[in-house]
């Protein structure tokens, strides 16, 4: 998942380099059109190698243990683990680096996602909370399997025990927090088009 973030990680930045975010601005679609449509490109290519791969897993599973739940369940997964992670990771990718610039990004989340798999009794972070981007909570309150970090250390606020209602929460706060990066680019966006 992080390679396609840091490839993913001047997407905005290189419009303008290339002269793209002008022909772009003459289109008749708006600029948070645009911006959400980047977004559900920038996701949807992130994606889908991780979507082939857990259907590949879950046809193996079908085939060879002879479990026709696989599937759905493979799907299932996906969609409350990996696709949230990566949608809440594509916002950052994309929005980061109109302020940081891609180089720096692009060294901060390759630091920011080692730490997220790093106990966090040893290295303060948001690793093992309801912010955390790699699907503890869904894992482990929903599918019921052994999360990396979820609910250890810290505060009951921030890392609660992993439950199906900690796992809606988890699902909910990372897509409003990531939703709202979007739409933070949206004005950083408006803002550089006005400085020129």
């Amino acid at each position: 998942m992080h390679r396609a973030q840091l490839v993913l990680a001047d997407r905005l930045v290189r419009d303008r380099q290339l002269g793209v975010e002008e022909l772009l601005a003459t289109t008749a679609t708006r600029p948070g059109v645009r911006l959400w449509g980047k977004y559900v490109g920038v996701l949807s290519i992130a994606a889908l190698p991780v979507l082939l791969s857990d259907l590949a897993v879950g046809l193996y599973e079908t085939v060879h243990r002879d479990a026709p739940s696989a599937v759905p369940l493979a799907l299932a997964a996906f969609a409350a683990v990996n696709l949230l992670g990566l949608a809440f990771i594509a916002a950052f990718a994309l929005v980061c680096p109109l302020v940081l610039g891609a180089p720096l990004f692009r060294v901060l989340f390759v630091g920011y996602w080692f730490g997220n798999l790093l106990n966090p009794e040893y290295l303060p972070s948001l690793t093992g909370s309801l912010l955390a981007p790699v699907g503890d909570y869904a894992a482990v309150g929903w599918f019921g399997v052994k999360g990396f970090w979820a609910g250890t250390g810290g505060p009951e606020w921030l890392r609660p025990d992993p439950t199906g209602a900690t796992a809606a929460a988890s699902t909910a706060t990372l897509l409003v927090v990531a939703a709202l990066a979007v739409l933070s680019g949206r004005g950083l966006l408006a803002r550089r088009a006005a400085t020129g």
